[in-house]
């Protein structure tokens, strides 16, 4: 029996009889034809997958079966999957799911609980779609970060403007973080007074008044 696994570049694998195989051409009639992980060391073992199903081709491996290394694949490809699929769940909780049960043989030949914690991040793939993968959307919409609109428009890119004006603010309060009413209603007073003798005042000492009560 076949089980379906992943490469660490997220190529498709099987693995048959403790021997993992990766593909290696399909045919026009839609058999597969998959080849040993080890082909580059020498071995010639080989695999075909029909309607009939996945069988052992005429030549024979050159190494025994990599048991350990097949479960261990097993596991990876589970975190991979998982957190690809669930979208809520933290990298913690799906590595704990993916080792649950693991011997502790198997165990020993894994990576690191934090790399694995770092394999389910990088496997965590949503919507945008680039050469045939997917990435994860960004956690800030760009539309709320892009700077091309402002740029044409000659806009800030930045909120200086808006914290010097709020030190500013705090200054005319003589307090960075200013509570209570009472100097906020005397310059409402102030301001009102101004205002309401507008049409008495002269136009260059109605703006001096509202100057040096604003800043």
């Amino acid at each position: 029996m076949a089980t379906s696994l992943k490469s660490r570049k997220g190529n498709e694998q099987i693995a048959v009889n403790g021997y993992i195989f990766e593909r290696e051409s399909v045919q026009p009639n839609g058999r597969i034809y998959w080849r040993c992980v080890e082909v580059k060391k020498g071995c010639k073992g080989r695999a075909i997958q029909d309607e009939l199903g996945i069988r052992a081709g005429r030549k024979e491996h050159d190494h025994p079966p990599r048991t350990t290394d097949v479960e261990v694949r097993k596991v990876l490809t589970e975190i991979k999957t998982q957190a690809a699929i669930q979208q809520t769940q933290s990298p913690r909780s799906i590595v704990a799911n993916a080792v649950s049960g693991t011997s502790s043989n198997i165990m020993a030949a894994l990576p690191s609980i934090t790399a694995l914690k770092k394999q389910a991040q990088r496997s965590r793939q949503i919507t945008l779609v680039r050469y045939g993968r997917t990435r994860r959307a960004p956690t800030f919409a760009v539309q709320l970060w892009n700077q091309y609109h402002n740029t044409l428009e000659g806009l800030p890119h930045t909120n200086n403007s808006v914290e010097g004006w709020h030190r500013t603010f705090s200054s005319l309060m003589s307090a960075s973080h200013p509570s209570g009413r009472k100097k906020y209603t005397t310059i409402t007073a102030r301001l009102f007074n101004i205002i309401t003798a507008y049409p008495s005042r002269d136009l260059e000492d109605y703006l001096n008044g509202l100057v040096a009560v604003v800043g």
